[in-house]
């Protein structure tokens, strides 16, 4: 949810790397607004760290799990309908809403690069999570659902409070708690998600949406919260 989006006349391979400047949007706090080098090619991002960050941004990687971790779990219909329904409750309305405003200049781009317009994002995130988690209870939905959205509305909580004086990278909370919930999902298999984690926050960096400091804190509140709220739920 970092990345400036392209406004169609270039090719999404070849997008320019983002840039949280503007009047108001400086921040005091060390390493927000460090000094970046100048992206290589004549400013132009590298296709492989625009395709990381557009493939593997949170909404996207949030609905994937929704479906697979219950599905594998249970292996059931119900819990591939429950995974569907959740994914495309929370995730596709929530990316959908962020696309359409991005589109008609509302937002700055469909990562919501601005940290001020991250807090409004959140909180429409943060009650869309809350309402299916409530009929996911009710309901007696799949726990591996149940442990996902509770670690998605720690997330949304966090950013929603934090990013209007610090950019936290969403990009690494999502990579921190995926590299701890799909090896308790699937096991040793799980851990192969690692070096595409590390891969997902190196193109954040690559592409100047964060420094390493917010990576890093992203990357920590994913591992220990979001991964740890999954573990005590469904683990």
């Amino acid at each position: 949810m970092d990345t400036p989006d392209d406004d169609g006349a270039r090719s999404p391979f070849t997008c320019r790397a983002p840039s949280d400047a503007g009047p108001g949007a400086h921040s005091s706090l060390p390493g927000d607004n460090d000094v970046v080098p100048a992206a290589p090619h004549g400013g132009r991002s590298p296709a492989w760290a625009v395709v990381l960050s557009e493939v593997f941004q949170a909404p996207i990687v949030l609905a994937v799990l929704l479906v697979l971790v219950p599905w594998t779990a249970h292996g059931t219909f119900a819990s591939l309908a429950w995974g569907v329904a959740a994914a495309l409750s929370v995730c596709g309305v929530s990316l959908a809403t962020v696309t359409v405003l991005s589109r008609q200049g509302v937002l700055s781009d469909h990562h919501v690069s601005v940290k001020e317009h991250r807090r409004p994002v959140m909180i429409g995130t943060f009650l869309l999570v809350a309402v299916f988690l409530a009929v996911t209870l009710v309901f007696h939905g799949p726990v591996e659902i149940t442990g996902l959205l509770t670690a998605t509305l720690a997330a949304s909580a966090v950013v929603a409070l934090v990013s209007p004086w610090w950019k936290i990278s969403v990009h690494g909370m999502m990579m921190g708690g995926t590299a701890v919930i799909l090896p308790l999902a699937w096991g040793p298999w799980g851990l192969l998600f690692g070096p595409v984690a590390v891969a997902v926050c190196v193109s954040r960096r690559v592409l100047r949406a964060h420094t390493w400091a917010q990576l890093a804190a992203g990357s920590a509140y994913g591992v220990v919260f979001l991964g740890g709220i999954y573990w005590l739920i469904a683990g």
